[in-house]
């Protein structure tokens, strides 16, 4: 029945009960909403609407739905993420909920956190029990290495409060760190700047921090294991495209928007229920993954008779989803060539990416030292 959440497993993500992704979407809606739903005005819209939202990974679970007004920034909005992590689940984050009294009450509450490294944060190694600040870009000087590791602490200023973290870079391809450079140049025009230097050598690498030891996320691992972040955007992919979540008619009535929206959310849990089944499945018995994109393609193409299924009653419902599920199975499996593996498939193979150069105190002070010269 599908009423019973299953969860995928890998041996990497086992040790973890969940793994939670949060991020949000947001667009824009009638002006005459903005005393609700205020947007950032100017050359953005007096009216916006924007959706926290947390996502179970392993079960396709969707854990919580908050809308906001679009001028409220996922940072503010970080503080509200941390009570939703327990004792050993992961938390997976973008750069835009960076906050470090949000990553620390998830240690605190035993949980594990990765993120994107804030490389405008200070890092920082002890040595003899004091703390010295540390470069981010010195650890990059002259590297060969085409991957780096260090434990370092994160810390909150005029306070005691620290966490122990790994950050680990990787070095990006030529065409890669070009498109960044050009990205950069571009964003900082806008604002009548020039990019710094250190911004423009930053653009060679990515670097990822997370206070899960070696034992549960290697180190060669980590980039990853962060691409399980992406399969949140599908999901907001499939509310825009097929829902329409962002299109409405409405312009004065703020209550009967929101009925509209949660109208629609509701569709998105009844459908995720039905993913979660699917993907158990497919990846248990076949080590394939279920396309959320076609699965709400087959969904809607039957809305019709599901509807009216649904008004007979629930348990009607459930057994006529129940019959579908081998066809559902053959129908929206994703298609991809045998050489490009999925995420879940990298994640679940040996990697071929060598384990990063881990940098040791002594390499640290060998590299003040350099750069200081």
């Amino acid at each position: 029945m599908i009423e019973n959440t299953k969860q995928i497993d890998t041996e990497i993500l086992k040790p973890f009960p969940n793994v939670k992704i949060v991020d949000s979407s947001s667009w824009d809606v009638s002006p005459e909403l903005k005393e609700i739903f205020g947007g950032f005005g100017g050359d953005a819209s007096d009216a916006n609407c924007k959706v926290q939202f947390m996502y179970e990974y392993k079960s396709a679970s969707i854990l919580m739905v908050e809308e906001t007004r679009g001028n409220m920034p996922d940072q503010r909005y970080s503080k509200n993420i941390a009570s939703l992590i327990n004792k050993d689940e992961l938390l997976l984050t973008d750069l835009g909920y960076w906050q470090f009294d949000t990553f620390y009450e998830v240690v605190q509450r035993g949980g594990y956190f990765l993120s994107r490294l804030n490389t405008q944060v200070n890092i920082w190694h002890k040595t003899e029990g004091d703390y010295k600040k540390l470069k981010i870009e010195n650890l990059i000087y002259n590297q060969m290495s085409n991957s780096i590791e260090v434990e370092v602490f994160l810390r909150k200023n005029d306070t005691d409060q620290d966490i122990a973290v790994r950050i680990v870079g990787f070095r990006m391809s030529e065409e890669v760190a070009n498109k960044r450079r050009m990205k950069l140049r571009k964003e900082a025009k806008k604002k009548g700047r020039v990019p710094t230097d250190r911004s423009m050598k930053l653009c060679d690498w990515s670097f990822f921090v997370t206070n899960a030891p070696e034992h549960l996320i290697p180190s060669e691992k980590i980039h990853i294991v962060y691409r399980i972040r992406w399969s949140i955007e599908l999901v907001f992919k499939s509310w825009k495209s097929v829902l329409r979540v962002h299109l409405s008619n409405i312009r004065r009535n703020h209550n009967r928007l929101r009925c509209e929206l949660y109208a629609k959310l509701i569709l998105a849990t009844i459908v995720h229920m039905i993913y979660n089944r699917l993907k158990f499945y497919a990846w248990h018995k076949k080590r394939k993954e279920i396309s959320l994109y076609i699965l709400w393609q087959f969904i809607i193409s039957r809305a019709e008779s599901l509807h009216k299924t649904i008004r007979v009653s629930v348990d009607r419902f459930l057994r006529k989803i129940n019959r579908l599920l081998p066809l559902m199975i053959k129908t929206c499996e994703k298609n991809h060539q045998v050489s490009r593996k999925t995420t879940l498939q990298l994640i679940d193979e040996p990697s071929n990416t060598p384990k990063p150069k881990k940098l040791t105190l002594k390499d640290l002070e060998v590299l003040e030292v350099s750069c200081l010269t």
